[in-house]
């Protein structure tokens, strides 16, 4: 007996790609069901089945970003991020203009972020280009991906990163990532309390400095009382 969810129509999305196979989108999405195929130059199509007036409300944006303009589909957004479904259905400025302002993402980020929106691959991910995903990430409740840029971050913890990490995990609010950083640092504690950009770290944020040896001192009698 067939399953009444395969007489339903699917929604398609034709996304131009340049010289890429088709692509499936499953992350989030039960159903309809997006499919991302290639096509030339900078056309952008939709066809909608069987409810058009529903699609049609999330046909098409632009995310501009300093100088570059990233054209979109609202439905994939909307499907993949409950932030931008909640930009494109609650008549915000967005839903009206088709344009999203995104001022504090670099254009290379914010390609690396539609990139995974649109093929649920995470690309490369190295130093300052995992910390700023991982920004996007957060930012959008793409949480799969934050999570995989945050494996990145504490498996390339060093020296001369550690304070900037501990300052993005505490922004964000990430317990895991703020244990990983105090462990790091309980490890290694002579080279980074000892060294210039630890000094400066506690001269510039010197709560989080505070509560991080109070976390450290903790983790310690932990570890003595095992």
């Amino acid at each position: 007996m067939a399953n009444e969810d395969d007489n339903k129509a699917p929604f398609t999305f034709i996304w131009a790609i340049e010289n890429s196979s088709t692509l499936h989108i499953s992350d989030r999405i039960s159903s309809p069901v997006f499919t991302v195929d290639s096509m030339e130059a900078t056309e952008w199509h939709l066809e909608m089945e069987p409810d058009y007036e529903t699609g049609k409300r999330f046909s098409g944006c632009i995310l501009r970003c300093g100088s570059e303009a990233f054209p979109a589909h609202k439905s994939i957004l909307g499907a993949r991020s409950p932030v931008f479904s909640a930009m494109f259905t609650n008549h915000m400025m967005e839903s009206i203009t088709n344009y999203v302002d995104i001022p504090d993402l670099l254009p290379s980020t914010l390609s690396s972020l539609l990139s995974y929106i649109y093929t649920d691959t995470v690309p490369e991910l190295h130093g300052d280009n995992a910390i700023h995903l991982y920004r996007a990430a957060d930012k959008y409740e793409l949480l799969t991906l934050r999570d995989q840029c945050s494996a990145v971050l504490k498996a390339n913890l060093s020296v001369s990163n550690v304070c900037n990490i501990l300052i993005l995990a505490h922004m964000h609010h990430d317990e895991e990532l703020i244990r990983s950083v105090h462990s790091f640092i309980f490890k290694h504690d002579d080279d980074i309390l000892n060294s210039k950009l630890w000094k400066q770290f506690k001269i510039e944020n010197p709560s989080l400095a505070t509560e991080t040896m109070e976390g450290i001192f903790y983790m310690m009698k932990r570890n003595k009382s095992k």
